[in-house]
């Protein structure tokens, strides 16, 4: 009787398999279902018959059920590296990248030279987030593909997705050299010319528009300064000025702000260095040798100052240094109906 059952068995598979060959899966969901009732006290064949469902299952796209199957086919073995691999694919497919990632870990750690599980690992990986580790196990798998245009195509949608154009590019037309009738290398080719050619548009389209703004008689860029006396917070100025004006402009506008006289000497330092060694500045025509460039020639615009940076002024008035320090605090661009550069607000004018 046990040879009939062992016998039966076999013709079982086979015919499983013929079914799986040639696309017949509700008959071999038939087969595997009835394996399950007719031998169910019998673990091995239970073990495969639910593997074989739950991978079928998930080629039809049915997670729930495939799910349900390979955990109990992993009843039976834990250990069973493919069997974690099929749970992983289960989580792959619902975007559940974590606990993808967690079963193809396990299956690898039993089976660490299989390059299928390798791969699974790098998608699942970079899909979560984690595209440093991600795009290492995909270049670590690639040498095992050599030639193959859907791990080349996998490669360059990675660095398409973190911004990598050129690389992108390298990899996904190497793909469509080592197999011209790649469908997907070729959508992907097609996705990344055009990504290329709308970003040198909007490349161009910024240039043209920074060479425009500046010196446009109908609009400006319009910096605004908080001017602190340094040593001294609770005294300030906040003044604005456009950026095609001069330093020398903005020289006489903080003199006059804070009550002192405009014509003695003075000089703006660029992010606490000395002017004169790197950055713009401005000194009177009398700094003798000192190579400088002078507030009567250097706009404001050109220092390229962003939000939150500083600039250092000193003033000598009758032998005494005044430092203050001029952090912008706003940017703007507008149509300038007004006279600039202006004292918006300030405190203590009583110095």
């Amino acid at each position: 009787m046990g040879n009939d059952m062992a016998s039966e068995r076999d013709d079982l598979w086979h015919e499983a398999d013929d079914h799986i060959n040639h696309g017949r899966f509700d008959k071999t969901i038939e087969i595997y279902r009835y394996i399950l009732v007719r031998y169910s006290d019998n673990n091995l064949a239970n073990e495969y018959a639910n593997a074989h469902l739950g991978e079928i299952l998930l080629m039809l796209g049915q997670t729930d059920l495939a799910e349900n199957h390979v955990r109990k086919a992993l009843s039976y073995d834990p250990q069973n590296p493919r069997y974690h691999s099929l749970l992983g694919f289960v989580y792959y497919i619902r975007h559940e990248w974590e606990n993808a990632v967690k079963e193809y870990k396990l299956a690898l750690d039993r089976e660490p030279w299989n390059r299928e599980y390798l791969r699974a690992l790098g998608e699942a990986t970079f899909n979560s987030g984690d595209r440093k580790n991600g795009m290492e196990y995909l270049h670590k798998v690639a040498p095992l593909y050599p030639n193959n245009s859907g791990m080349l195509t996998e490669l360059a949608t990675a660095y398409l997705a973190v911004g990598d154009i050129q690389r992108a590019r390298l990899f996904v037309v190497k793909a469509v050299k080592t197999n011209p009738e790649d469908v997907m290398a070729e959508a992907v080719l097609r996705k990344i010319q055009s990504f290329a050619k709308n970003t040198r548009q909007t490349k161009d389209r910024l240039t043209r528009a920074k060479l425009r703004t500046p010196y446009s008689p109908f609009f400006a860029k319009v910096y605004q300064f908080n001017v602190s006396l340094r040593g001294q917070a609770n005294v300030w100025r906040v003044i604005e000025i456009k950026e095609s004006q001069l330093l020398s402009s903005l020289h006489r506008a903080i003199s006059q702000a804070f009550g002192r006289t405009a014509k003695h000497f003075y000089t703006f330092l660029a992010n606490n260095a000395p002017c004169y060694i790197q950055d713009e500045c401005s000194l009177p025509q009398d700094a003798g040798h000192i190579p400088v460039r002078y507030g009567g020639r250097m706009r404001i615009g050109n220092l390229n100052l962003q939000l939150g940076e500083k600039l250092l002024y000193l003033l000598l008035n009758d032998g005494e240094e005044f430092w203050h320090e001029a952090k912008v605090v706003g940017l703007r661009y507008e149509v300038p109906r007004a006279k600039y550069p202006r004292v918006m607000q300030g405190n203590d004018y009583s110095l």
